[in-house]
């Protein structure tokens, strides 16, 4: 039986019994005796089960595979993973954030109409207001 690494922080964003988003399932797998292993499916969720000494790699309750003659099971690379919880928590983020900026556009529209500076603040608003979901979204924010 493999004994597990009780990650701190510092090594990974990550702690067993985390529920965990796959996010890339593009696993680069050489060897061709792990191409017929499971392998995790973008946009399902997993449950951390223990980590690698190094902290960059994790095994998962819901896939177990076979280890090869001489080998471990295989792990799998955290980056392919986010926490569940951030990645509903972004997905509402963005979705108030269209609301904002649908909101605003509406007030343009009247704003525009009457003339005034009030068109010119409210189209500011808007603009600064995409630019920021945009910084968002790419996670440069």
């Amino acid at each position: 039986m493999l004994k597990y690494t009780k990650m701190e922080k510092s090594k990974s964003q990550f702690k067993i019994g985390d529920k965990v988003l796959c996010v890339n399932d593009a696993f680069s797998v050489r060897d061709p005796q792990v191409m017929f292993m499971n392998f995790p499916k973008k946009g399902k969720t997993y449950t951390v089960r223990g980590f690698c000494s190094m902290g960059s790699s994790m095994h998962l309750e819901e896939i177990r595979n076979e280890p090869l003659p001489g080998r471990n099971e295989i792990w799998f690379y955290i980056w392919h993973f986010s926490e569940i919880n951030r990645s509903i928590q972004s997905k509402k983020v963005l979705e108030l954030w269209g609301d904002l900026i649908f909101e605003l556009d509406v007030y343009l529209n009247v704003a525009l109409k009457s003339g005034g500076t009030l068109s010119h603040k409210v189209g500011q608003m808007r603009s600064y207001q995409k630019k920021l979901l945009g910084r968002f979204s790419k996670g440069k924010l």
